[in-house]
């Protein structure tokens, strides 16, 4: 199944919604810096919520999820 994830405003200076096109599912959310480590492990079951991206130093992240059978990511950029 390909789900997807919709941030916006991508990019931001402060305050993302993440809408994700799924019902149903048991869905894990992990935010990921540039260099590839894991800097919030949101762990939601949900299909939309807010990151507060003002306090994140400026750059390039990568918003993963998953399920039993399914992974995914999108790209989100913080800016000042």
């Amino acid at each position: 199944m390909a789900w997807t994830a919709f941030e916006y405003p991508n990019p931001s200076r402060g305050i993302v919604q993440v809408v994700f096109e799924t019902m149903g599912e048991d869905l894990h959310f992990e935010r990921y810096d540039a260099t590839g480590r894991s800097v919030v492990d949101l762990g939601r079951n949900t299909t939309s919520f807010t990151m507060d991206l003002s306090q994140v130093v400026v750059g390039s992240y990568t918003l993963t999820w998953r399920s039993h059978d399914t992974r995914g990511q999108q790209r989100l950029l913080s800016q000042r």
